[in-house]
């Protein structure tokens, strides 16, 4: 399961400050601290990774998850939830897109929508509803 995230018109300024500061985010250390946090604390991530566009002050993150829960597992992370208000802050625009990977072309596995579990927390059920996974009809005659 993969998704591009796309933001646009973020600050223009350098992507740190000598303060240890993201000056894009204002998080501390920003996006290498998020990537950083998932990475070591969270299960199921398979790909995690954040890149420059060439349009100016335009980013893509690239997230692949073992599934759906794995994400909603990240978006309602402590780590995550932290980092969420101050990229906030930044972020003019967002735009999640749903991948699916080509069969024998891409190791990651299919984008399927998944509910959240019986007795879920509130704020799980919330992000699922929120965040649920586009799977296009199209998809679905071309996988194996």
């Amino acid at each position: 399961m993969a998704v591009i995230m796309r933001t646009g018109k973020g600050s223009a300024r350098p992507a740190r400050s000598p303060h240890g500061r993201c000056r894009w985010c204002g998080a501390l250390d920003g996006p290498a601290a998020l990537h950083e946090r998932t990475r070591a604390l969270e299960h199921g991530v398979l790909r995690y990774e954040y890149w420059r566009g060439a349009t100016p002050r335009r980013y893509y993150t690239l997230l692949a998850f073992d599934d759906h829960r794995a994400f909603i597992t990240h978006q309602t992370s402590e780590h995550h939830e932290t980092a969420s208000p101050a990229l906030g802050q930044v972020i003019q625009r967002l735009r999640l897109e749903w991948l699916d990977p080509i069969a024998g072309a891409s190791p990651l596995p299919a984008t399927e929508m998944q509910p959240a579990r019986e007795g879920a927390a509130d704020i799980v059920v919330e992000y699922t509803d929120r965040f649920a996974a586009a799977v296009a009809q199209w998809w679905l005659a071309l996988r194996p």
